[in-house]
């Protein structure tokens, strides 16, 4: 499991978002800690999250949810993890998260900590942090700057290009 070797995730809760399709152009996903799952899907009628929140405590638990933003024909979703430091000094809390997508619609993914697996999707910028970046079946060109090794890239139509980024 993605939570394996934490030692702070005594509570977790299941988190669900979704999001109309009707006027939307550009989706922008962001992940922070935790693993991320990017699917697209012929004949979606919403983009959909749905996620695990692991955190130490309740109250930590709490306050991590699916971020939602609609902005005329752009959709930002992300993991809202509040910056919180336990007892013992590190960072508790993460968002497994799942989104289902329409494989047409242009995408940007920004993921921080956690393993990354994008499939089926249209259009593709993806920035990852740290963490394994898997992609399988990309129509268009895909803009994989990754800061984490190769990126491993699978039935991408036309070039992907991969870039390094120093961090």
């Amino acid at each position: 499991s993605a939570h394996a070797g934490r030692l702070a995730c005594s509570a977790s809760a299941p988190r669900h978002a979704g999001a109309a399709l009707t006027g939307l152009e550009h989706i922008t996903v962001i992940g922070r800690a935790g693993s991320l799952k990017v699917t697209g899907r012929s004949g979606v009628r919403e983009v959909s999250a749905t996620g695990t929140a692991c955190a130490d405590s309740k109250d930590a638990l709490n306050q991590i949810q699916f971020g939602v933003q609609r902005n005329g024909t752009d959709l930002r979703i992300e993991a809202v993890i509040p910056d919180h430091t336990s007892w013992l000094g590190w960072n508790s809390g993460s968002l497994d998260m799942e989104v289902v997508v329409p494989d047409t619609v242009s995408i940007d993914i920004e993921d921080g900590s956690g393993d990354t697996i994008v499939e089926n999707v249209g259009p593709l910028k993806i920035v990852d942090g740290s963490g394994e970046l898997n992609i399988h079946g990309v129509h268009g060109n895909p803009y994989v700057p990754d800061g984490s090794g190769d990126p491993r890239l699978r039935d991408v139509q036309r070039h992907a290009r991969a870039r390094h980024a120093t961090r």
